[in-house]
């Protein structure tokens, strides 16, 4: 697997706590997107320190189903694996009611509805 995110981590604060859900908001997302930009996004760094050590997870991202949301994960999800994210390993989900953000977890695999 690649690790291309792990030293980009290792730069952000350690969390003792275990990742919760991570919401990304529309207004957050209309920002310039850098690697390091994504990285800065509230939660998200100790999701995937979470999620890196857990071989048998994956990262849900729970969306709107609309045109637009789905270009939105789309794109989020190829952050996700050019910072190092097995592409295998992310599952989109269209359940939320809203397009004004989106969800991300690490859930173990099997433990998904």
């Amino acid at each position: 697997m690649k690790r291309l995110f792990l030293p980009v981590l290792l730069l952000l604060p350690l969390s003792s706590q275990a990742a919760e859900t991570v919401t990304i908001t529309a207004e957050q997302w209309a920002r310039p997107r850098t690697a390091e930009a994504v990285l800065a996004f509230p939660g998200l760094g100790p999701l995937l320190e979470e999620f890196e050590r857990a071989p048998d997870s994956r990262i849900v991202i729970r969306h709107g189903g609309d045109d637009e949301a789905v270009l939105w994960v789309e794109e989020l999800r190829s952050w996700l694996v050019a910072l190092g994210v097995p592409a295998a390993r992310i599952r989109l989900q269209a359940d939320l009611a809203t397009a004004e953000h989106v969800l991300l977890d690490a859930r173990a695999r099997g433990s998904e509805p």
